[in-house]
């Protein structure tokens, strides 16, 4: 949990500069093309881009020193294929790290499964889908050491990761009207435009 809040540090002081790299482009063809600038449309757009370059942040940061990786176990210790093995061990030895770690999977996907329902108009299955496949790309970063930068995995392929990201994914689906009603809405006729880049 030590190493996902550092990533997580990491994440918010580089994310936000990272995301407007993303969403500044978008924003000025907007002002060039209807002369002016719609600022919640925008906001939607960046707060998106920040989401997604944090949490991709904080499933491969931080990176792994020459000494670090010397020091590692064996492979076969950063693969977990058996689902539900998170939980069994809650159940068995009562530790909170483990709980905050599930909880923390769950929250990592959430705003996934609310942008896809709210921004660009997904179904469930889709947006659940597309929550296994965004999780799958997480797991295969780490256990390719960073798509095969480093000479071996430096964090745990957990397969409960993926079964508990696609969970958070799926409630952030289902909660995505509640917390719009919340929130200045962008209407239909918005999203299509932001969807298609119009």
């Amino acid at each position: 949990m030590e190493v996902t809040l550092q990533a997580a540090y990491i994440a918010l002081q580089v994310g936000p500069f990272v995301a407007l790299l993303f969403a500044l482009p978008y924003t000025i063809y907007g002002y060039v093309r209807n002369k002016t600038v719609d600022v919640w449309k925008c906001t939607y757009l960046y707060t998106f881009c920040l989401y997604f370059i944090c949490a991709y942040f904080v499933t491969w940061l931080p990176l792994p020193t020459a000494e670090t990786l010397a020091r590692l176990k064996p492979m076969s210790e950063f693969i977990q294929l058996v689902p539900f093995q998170s939980f069994l061990d809650i159940e068995r030895e009562t530790l909170l790290r483990d709980l905050a770690i599930i909880l923390f999977n769950v929250a990592l996907t959430m705003p996934l499964g609310y942008f896809l329902k709210e921004f660009f108009h997904a179904s469930m299955k889709k947006a659940v889908l597309c929550g296994f496949l965004v999780s799958l790309l997480y797991e295969v970063t780490q256990l390719t050491g960073l798509f095969f930068i480093y000479p071996r995995a430096y964090r745990i392929f957990d397969i409960d990761d993926l079964i508990i990201n696609t969970l958070g994914a799926y409630l952030g689906y289902v909660v995505a009207p509640l917390i719009s009603g919340l929130l200045p809405g962008i209407s239909d006729k918005q999203n299509q435009r932001l969807v298609q880049g119009s």
